[in-house]
């Protein structure tokens, strides 16, 4: 009984953690759009600053108007990619509410949780295989199946019933004092059941095996993904760093033509491009700055710590010394 108490309250522990990533997922999601947008604001006030530039420079017969044709276009498109992250903002809240209940308010973007990740992928993987809640509770599945097959072999074996007697009497006017001390053994073999606890050993035994395959499964797919997860997480730290030195050398490189172009040494189109290279490079760091945290998350939850490491508290039920001591007694 209590090894079949344990795997629910270790189910219980799994199903949090899956459904505290779920949430994180979800809540990265909407921040993510929210910077997003933000950087495409930033490449629409660009676009209108070169369009109102140019317009000038039209009027005045400095550039060509094929040219301000041109920053038109450009500048409808930054305007219809203001509205397609609007949208994405309010998938994303959609989604947010879809899963917390809520539509999301004053989110904070979280700090990183890489110290709590191992230096390793085995390490990881370690941890994973020892901590994770749905690996334990197949083990104390596998428990209870195995203690199921151990009492069901007990019936085919002999079965002693000893019983000990002794009465004594006293009369008061007669000394006289009579005792009795009786004690009996029966041994009893179960005969005519015999197919029928066959038949229930054989099904105890097979359960036995499948709780087996099912925590060997288990442990194979717990593996798999925190390897997964690990490297996932090693992937996007190490494309942040490459990413910050690209986003820094693509600002600096539109500044630089940004200056250029105002005293005719770079064209309109060589500001635009450096400028839209330098937005892109930014959401492509905003991006991978959430799959890293994602990722870290991933680690924490394969390793059954996620929860705890977002300072959140499983349920009450979950807790093994908990159910045990709520559990039908014997």
């Amino acid at each position: 009984v209590e090894a079949t108490v344990r795997s629910q309250a270790y189910l219980l522990q799994g199903t949090s953690e899956n459904l505290a990533l779920k949430a994180s997922s979800v809540y990265l999601n909407v921040l993510s759009n929210l910077e997003l947008y933000e950087l495409a604001k930033e490449n629409l006030v660009n676009h209108e600053r070169i369009y109102d530039q140019m317009k000038l420079r039209s009027a005045s017969g400095v550039d060509r108007k094929a040219d301000l044709d041109q920053v038109t276009g450009r500048l409808a498109l930054a305007q219809k990619n203001i509205v397609a992250t609007q949208i994405n903002i309010v998938d994303a809240k959609t989604d947010y509410q879809a899963v917390i209940g809520r539509l999301p308010e004053d989110l904070v973007k979280p700090s990183s949780v890489n110290a709590d990740i191992p230096v390793s992928m085995e390490d990881a993987e370690q941890l994973a295989v020892k901590n994770y809640p749905i690996v334990k509770s197949a083990k104390a599945d596998l428990e209870a199946r195995e203690a199921q097959y151990e009492v069901a072999k007990r019936i085919n074996y002999p079965r002693l019933d000893a019983a000990v007697d002794y009465k004594w009497e006293t009369d008061v006017q007669y000394p006289h004092r009579t005792e009795d001390f009786i004690a009996t053994a029966v041994v009893s073999v179960n005969i005519f059941n015999g197919l029928r606890n066959k038949a229930r050993i054989e099904e105890t035994l097979q359960s036995v095996n499948e709780a087996r395959e099912i925590l060997n499964n288990t442990t194979r797919q717990t593996v798999q993904s925190i390897r997964l997860s690990w490297q996932a997480y090693k992937t996007a730290q190490d494309r942040v760093t490459y990413l910050e030195e690209y986003v820094k050398a693509t600002g600096l490189t539109a500044e630089a033509f940004d200056k250029q172009w105002a005293i005719g040494r770079r064209t309109m189109f060589d500001v635009l491009d450096t400028q839209a290279e330098n937005i892109n490079a930014k959401s492509a760091l905003v991006k991978v700055n959430y799959d890293k945290i994602y990722a870290e998350y991933r680690v924490l939850s394969g390793m059954g710590k996620l929860a705890k490491a977002l300072g959140l508290e499983w349920p009450a039920e979950s807790s093994v010394e908990t159910a045990q001591a709520d559990a039908p007694q014997k």
